[in-house]
């Protein structure tokens, strides 16, 4: 706008509304994470979760879904996760979530070992997709997935137990976790599968660059993964920065107040009785929202609470409204009485679009 007043104003009333929709939705608790153990039988070379004191032994138990039945009545849906969920130790507890809640939305995300047997509870609910990893062809993907006591590769049963969920009618997500060794034979196998599959069964593919790569890394791999032409087949791209849809299918630009549902309606409750809000963020005891076992309460200074209203940083910033103040977890300071905004993930691919639009540096935009 011309006139910095009235630009000063609009941005107020923007902020201002986006507030009451930002409190709104987190008194709007619909979808439930359970994080039934933070036991595993994979032993993956890049786990986000190894340096976390799993206490491996800990399993979710009935009195536990009865505590989140009560401090969360309105669910209509459930996440499965861990760990790996689908452990065969899992499987009475399981049944009992099953037995409760036989009328929910699921969705899991599971290494896929043992889907096989899970399959006779897996076709009796409703799913909105089961979640299983292939990180390239047999070789690649063996190297990084492999059974944690025998290091023997997985991809054979994998693809055995996505022939198995798709012949049942159960939607499958591929997830792909990809680096700069194996992006190609990703795209490839993709490729493969949905030809594999097709007319068989609802196949949906997330493919990202994992969470340990450089930036240099990430600037060449997002632009191939995120371009106009893999929209379609990268379901990732449906939570990707604001403006990225409108320069893909040129919607109105979307305000954001926060950066993702993590700081607002997200909840995942694990087998020791703690609330995060982020999948990523499970098992950190600092990333913590609060407690629902047994005693329900929220944390004031957690990822809840985290919006570009109380980063101090987002307040003068021009981006704010645009990038919601980037991701919370990746501070790894929830236990900190002050929040940060996380700027680098951000300007890094507004970089990457604005030179996708035609532009040469940053400052014709802004400027």
């Amino acid at each position: 706008m011309s006139n910095i007043e009235e630009e000063k104003r609009y941005k107020e009333s923007q902020i201002e509304n986006l507030k009451k929709d930002y409190e709104k939705s987190k008194n709007n608790i619909k979808d439930i994470g359970l994080v039934l153990t933070y036991d595993c039988n994979f032993g993956c070379s890049y786990c986000f979760e190894s340096n976390v004191n799993k206490d491996e032994n800990t399993l979710m138990t009935e009195e536990m879904i009865d505590r989140i039945e009560d401090v969360f009545p309105n669910i209509e849906s459930i996440l499965l996760y861990g760990g790996e969920p689908l452990l065969e130790k899992n499987m009475e507890i399981i049944k009992y979530i099953v037995k409760k809640y036989p009328n929910k939305k699921y969705r899991i995300i599971t290494n896929g070992y043992n889907i096989d047997k899970y399959i006779d509870i897996l076709k009796k609910i409703r799913i909105e997709w089961i979640q299983i990893t292939l990180d390239g062809d047999r070789k690649t993907h063996d190297s990084f997935r492999y059974l944690k006591d025998s290091k023997t590769g997985t991809f054979s049963k994998l693809i055995s137990n996505i022939d198995l969920a798709i012949e049942n009618e159960i939607p499958i997500k591929i997830r792909m976790n990809i680096t700069n060794n194996n992006y190609q034979e990703c795209l490839e196998l993709r490729d493969r599968l949905k030809n594999r599959y097709q007319n068989k069964g609802k196949l949906i593919f997330e493919l990202q660059p994992i969470f340990q790569l450089d930036d240099k890394s990430k600037n060449f791999l997002e632009p191939i993964l995120y371009s106009v032409k893999e929209h379609s087949d990268n379901t990732i791209n449906n939570s990707g920065i604001s403006f990225q849809k409108s320069i893909m299918n040129g919607q109105p630009i979307e305000l954001k107040f926060n950066n993702c549902s993590a700081e607002t309606s997200a909840r995942l409750a694990d087998s020791k009785g703690d609330i995060y809000s982020c999948l990523v963020s499970v098992g950190n005891k600092n990333a913590r929202i609060g407690t629902y076992y047994p005693e329900f309460k929220y944390f004031e200074n957690s990822l809840i609470n985290r919006n570009i209203s109380t980063i101090e940083s987002c307040k003068v910033c021009r981006f704010a409204l645009l990038c919601g103040g980037g991701c919370g977890n990746s501070n790894k300071n929830m236990d900190s009485n002050n929040y940060r905004g996380e700027c680098g993930s951000f300007m890094r691919k507004f970089d990457q679009y604005i030179k996708a639009l035609g532009y040469d540096i940053l400052e014709e935009v802004i400027l």
